[in-house]
C-alpha cells in the first residue's frame, strides 16, 4: 500500500494552497557542508486531515458524514459522504463526488483535490 502522494500529486495539491510538512529524509555531508533532502509528499494522514468530518445538505439541517472504506469483492478504496436517513446509510447524492481506488491513497487525492476545486474545503 502506498503511503505518500506521487510527485505529480504533490504539486497538484502544492498549486491547490495545501502546505506540505517537510520532513528530513536524508542528510549529507558534501564537500564539509552539511545538506539535508526534505521529502514533502502527502502522507495518508495529512490527506485524510484535508477532509471535512462532515457536509452539510442543501436542506440546512442534514449532515454527510465522511466515510472512507474497502470493498473486499471490487479490492477497492471508496471516500466520499454519506447521509445518514431515519434507519440507515445511503449515498449521498447532492453535489459531491465520491472517489474510489485500488491504492487508498489515490482515492484520498481525488476526493480531496475535487472537494477543492467544488469550493468545499
Amino acid at each position: 500500500m502506498k503511503q505518500y502522494t506521487s510527485n505529480d500529486q504533490t504539486a497538484k495539491l502544492i498549486e491547490l494552497g495545501f502546505v506540505p510538512k517537510a520532513t528530513i529524509k536524508e542528510v549529507q555531508v558534501v564537500h564539509s557542508r552539511v545538506e539535508v533532502v526534505h521529502d514533502c509528499n502527502f502522507t495518508l494522514g495529512e490527506l485524510i486531515e484535508m477532509l471535512p468530518r462532515c457536509i452539510e445538505s442543501g436542506s440546512g439541517s442534514d449532515e454527510a458524514v465522511l466515510e472512507i472504506s474497502y470493498d473486499s469483492q471490487d479490492f477497492e478504496w471508496f471516500c466520499g459522504h454519506r447521509m445518514v436517513y431515519n434507519r440507515g446509510w445511503r449515498l449521498f447524492n447532492g453535489d459531491y463526488k465520491t472517489c474510489d481506488d485500488k491504492e487508498l491513497i489515490n482515492a484520498l487525492y481525488r476526493y480531496v483535490v475535487a472537494l477543492k476545486e467544488d469550493g468545499v474545503i
